[in-house]
């Protein structure tokens, strides 16, 4: 399995157009891979006509049942973050602060916080006119873009096995 990547050492240098060029001149004979989460552009130029849609589920993050929270701010002075606001008497989390530590779990006395699973984006599996394309959206403060970029190239390489496609044309993440 081949795999191309056109890359470069920022963003907004036209890697996306590059890419799309260069499947117009291949057309049906490879994957394509939209490895920049957070501004996936490539399915712009390509219109991939979605076949599979599937949740990103980054890092987890702290949740407080605020039935069971007695409003004693253990977990906002534990929390280096700031994720942690005391709100009526009761913690709140900020999701988009959450680092996913957990400290706050381990200082509450009552253990009304938990670590919950947290959507972090969408990946898709399509079909443009060049060939089949996995590329993925990264929620707007999502965490975790290294690991949903591993993930959209581990499934563009299983979608080219599966198909017997033999290369897989990658739109690279700014700043590689």
């Amino acid at each position: 399995m081949r795999e191309i990547t056109v890359v470069s050492g920022k963003g907004g240098t036209g890697k996306t157009s590059i890419t799309a060029a260069l499947a117009a001149s291949a057309p049906g004979g490879l994957a394509l891979c939209d490895a920049d989460v957070d501004a996936p552009d490539l399915e712009i130029l390509l219109h991939p006509e979605p076949r599979e849609e599937h949740a990103f589920i980054g890092m987890d993050t702290a949740g407080v049942d605020s039935q069971r929270c007695i409003g004693c701010g253990r977990c906002r002075d534990v929390c280096r973050f700031d994720a942690i606001r005391m709100e009526g008497g009761k913690a709140r989390v900020d999701k988009t602060f959450c680092e996913g530590c957990a400290a706050c779990t381990l200082v509450c006395p009552v253990g009304c916080i938990a670590m919950e699973e947290t959507r972090q984006g969408t990946w898709f599996v399509g079909e443009t006119g060049f060939g089949p394309m996995v590329h993925a959206r990264l929620n707007p403060g999502g965490e975790n873009s290294g690991m949903l970029v591993q993930l959209v190239r581990k499934e563009a390489r299983r979608v080219a096995e599966s198909r017997g496609l033999g290369t897989i044309l990658t739109d690279g993440p700014p700043g590689i």
